[in-house]
């Protein structure tokens, strides 16, 4: 059996909430079966239960990054980080947690000390993308793959895009050039690149001037809800959910809410869902708003929400959570950035709006129109069983002994 040894910033475990984890746990069970694996990864103290209860088949290093360590350490690790996040000239831009790169290359060091030698390299997310040059000189042998999620620098170029003020605007440029360029350059050492969507393979194609070529698409996992079963009058709730403690989904949910929501009938009520909502957000919990934080299953939500939107304001690479709501056959109102990687068909598999008043239209419209809301959900239920059939996908190619 070949050896492959996997480094991420995440473990990957059956009930991992986020939905990069997902993907990572979804196809590691897959090559769990063809491959002898050495996971190197990152925790919280809070997932050791769950990683040893339903973890992948592998020798595993983990980094619990929220372990005891002595007070000097503790302030040392929070001064470098604070310094990282405010120092423009940072490498990474901010980006990578340098306690979780040391112990990435304290464990390489170790397996090499014992012998071990890997057949195939994978290097999941950016983060652990930027160490490709190190691991390449520990096992030169070997095949390198890495795994792009999302490309990172292109959410620090709307960071930056998106800053009003100058001075905060030129320090996220140079933040942006420096990351691209870390990005770009670890990549080029790669075998291999696995991206999520086109567009993302189309972006590094141009942004390197063609020099990565050996980029294949994968199609990501993500839950299903085919097995929801809409309202025929569903209520007048318009939904939108994901990870609130990320700034690209709670800026976009206060977006709506200062732009959109006023522009709408009384009758209306934004639901927000996803755990961790920041008190800004918690703020705005009233009458025409409901933050209902973490819930266990979304399925009664899919079933009721009149649509689904997704207004986001940055971000980078696939949503899946638009993914999700298609397959549920909710009508979905997104923009540019919300769609992008989804080859959807605009104005029938879902309805495309940039400002405040083509949301309220859409929004409307669908209100007021049952069958042209049911005919939008179906055809996105449709297209997603068409284009996004994950179970027929391989992670790496080709397998063990072909």
């Amino acid at each position: 059996m070949q050896k492959l040894l996997v480094l991420s910033p995440f473990c990957a475990y059956s009930g991992i909430k986020h939905a990069g984890g997902k993907i990572h746990y979804h196809y590691l069970k897959k090559l769990e079966a063809v491959y002898a694996i050495t996971h190197i990864g990152v925790a919280k103290l809070a997932e050791q239960e769950a990683i040893a209860a339903g973890g992948i088949q592998a020798d595993s290093h983990i980094f619990y990054k929220d372990a005891c360590v002595s007070p000097v350490q503790r302030l040392f690790s929070r001064l470098q980080d604070w310094f990282t996040q405010h120092n423009p000239f940072d490498r990474y831009a901010g980006f990578v947690e340098y306690p979780m790169h040391r112990f990435f290359l304290r464990e390489c060091r170790a397996l090499k000390k014992k012998g071990y030698e890997s057949d195939i390299v994978l290097l999941d997310w950016t983060q652990a993308v930027f160490l490709s040059g190190k691991l390449r000189a520990f096992f030169p042998k070997a095949r390198l793959i890495c795994v792009e999620q999302d490309v990172s620098y292109l959410k620090y170029r709307r960071f930056y895009e998106h800053t009003p003020q100058l001075l905060k605007k030129a320090v996220r440029f140079v933040k942006y050039l420096n990351i691209r360029r870390q990005e770009l350059s670890a990549l080029r050492r790669a075998d291999e690149i696995l991206v999520l969507n086109e567009k993302d393979r189309d972006l590094l194609c141009s942004d390197s001037s063609g020099c990565l070529k050996n980029i294949r698409v994968i199609v990501p996992y993500f839950d299903t809800y085919f097995d929801v079963c809409r309202a025929d009058v569903p209520e007048n709730d318009i939904l939108f959910f994901g990870a609130m403690s990320r700034p690209e989904n709670f800026k976009s949910a206060l977006w709506f809410i200062e732009q959109v929501l006023p522009l709408l009938p009384e009758q209306f009520r934004f639901v927000i869902v996803g755990n961790n909502p920041p008190p800004e957000l918690l703020r705005c919990n009233g009458n025409r708003v409901l933050v209902k934080g973490f819930v266990e299953d979304v399925r009664p939500f899919f079933a009721t929400a009149l649509c689904f939107v997704c207004p986001l304001v940055s971000g980078a690479g696939i949503k899946i959570k638009i993914l999700e709501a298609l397959s549920a056959a909710v009508p979905v109102i997104t923009n540019a950035i919300g769609i992008e990687g989804i080859p959807a068909q605009r104005g029938s598999d879902c309805i495309f709006a940039e400002t405040p008043a083509e949301y309220a239209d859409a929004v409307r419209r669908f209100a007021a129109d049952a069958d042209y809301r049911r005919s939008v959900g179906d055809s996105g239920r449709e297209f997603i069983r068409r284009r996004f059939n994950y179970e027929q996908e391989s992670y790496v190619l080709p397998p063990a002994g072909e």
